[in-house]
């Protein structure tokens, strides 16, 4: 009896615990943080829709001072963190070997992530 409630515990806690990925494949749901957009494609490649501004990435984040996207398709091919102002106007941007586990700030004024050298 006693293995049944144990696999049925495991099973639902498993569930629990689960992360889910967006279509590329950054962890959704980042500190409660993650915006709703419109994929677009531009002549610099692929850009999201967030109230009516296009800006560059694959996933987007509300911050105090803006927007923060992620960019980066391939496993081998560099990927970008951009802060956006509220305007759309590029604050600034940086290039990453790779963008893993971004995590927010509870207040959103700082992240971490790995970049396959360091976090």
């Amino acid at each position: 009896m006693k293995t049944p409630l144990f696999l049925i515990a495991l099973l639902l806690s498993g569930r629990l615990l689960a992360q889910t990925l967006n279509p590329y494949g950054h962890f959704t749901g980042v500190a409660g943080n993650e915006l709703a957009y419109k994929t677009v494609h531009t002549a610099q490649g692929h850009a999201m829709e967030i109230n009516g501004l296009v800006l560059q990435g694959t996933a987007a984040f509300t911050t105090p001072h803006g927007i923060l996207t992620l960019g980066g398709h391939y496993e081998n091919a560099p990927s970008f963190v951009k802060l956006y102002a509220a305007d759309g106007t590029e604050l600034i941007s940086k290039s990453f070997t790779q963008t893993i586990n971004l995590s927010l700030s509870p207040g959103g004024n700082f992240c971490a992530f790995h970049d396959m050298e360091k976090i």
